[in-house]
């Protein structure tokens, strides 16, 4: 692939991808989890989650509104662990490693 963005489908061993319907965790535990097992670990194994973002915050960032619809538009990205996470507001979280120059 050409783009520089993270593709939303696993394409190689490098980069895993999770969508919101196969899983009913909070986003915060998916992170973990997919990022652990990119990692090859248990989520037991990595530092915190809060030492990378506020789980609580980005447990209710994507959380459907007052009026019960979901958001629509957005995405967050940070470095957890070494690995590059992206979540889309579709709950999505792509996980790839973050490159070591």
């Amino acid at each position: 692939m050409s783009s520089n963005q993270p593709s939303a489908i696993a394409a190689d061993q490098d980069e895993s991808s999770e969508q919101a319907s196969s899983c009913t965790e909070q986003l915060s535990l998916r992170v973990t989890h997919a990022v652990a097992d990119a990692a090859g670990s248990s989520s037991d194994e990595l530092e915190p989650l809060y030492h990378a973002i506020d789980p609580e915050a980005l447990d209710s960032l994507f959380a459907p509104t007052y009026s019960e619809t979901s958001r629509s538009e957005g995405l967050v990205q940070f470095v957890y662990a070494e690995y590059e996470v992206i979540i889309h507001s579709t709950g999505e979280v792509t996980v790839t490693p973050v490159n070591k120059s």
